[in-house]
């Protein structure tokens, strides 16, 4: 077991690991990453239902202007993560199958976020892929 810190290239380490050992189910259509604060309003059940008939997924990625959205931008992620391309947004997600294995295949935004932690590799994954298509 290694030791995972908030804020720290640790904890995208152990998100990755986490999608990407869920990945090998192939039984597994959906993934979620939710926090202990992520308290459900329904039960298990409705909650289940309403993920494996959806035909979205859910992540929270938008473009803020001032200091803690593009402030938080480095310019030395250039060239593998423009401004453009720079979002804030929670950790937390849902995805289906799919874009979990295109978020997990997407190598430019894992390397870059080793140099600068903060960085949410999936939603940033995602909006660089959203951009680029």
């Amino acid at each position: 077991m290694q030791e995972v810190e908030w804020g720290k290239f640790s904890m995208i380490e152990a998100e990755r690991r986490l999608l990407a050992n869920a990945l090998l189910d192939n039984s597994n259509l959906r993934f979620i990453l939710l926090s202990e604060a992520c308290i459900p309003l329904f039960n298990f059940p409705t909650i289940y239902n309403y993920l494996m008939n959806s035909t979205k997924t859910f992540v929270e990625a938008y473009d803020l202007r001032g200091l803690v959205g593009h402030g938080r931008y480095n310019k030395r992620m250039k060239p593998q993560i423009k401004l453009r391309q720079w979002r804030k947004g929670s950790q937390w997600f849902e995805l289906d199958r799919q874009l979990a294995m295109k978020s997990s295949l997407t190598t430019n935004t894992y390397h870059c976020s080793k140099d600068f932690a903060r960085l949410h590799v999936v939603q940033m994954s995602i909006t660089c892929l959203h951009l680029l298509a």
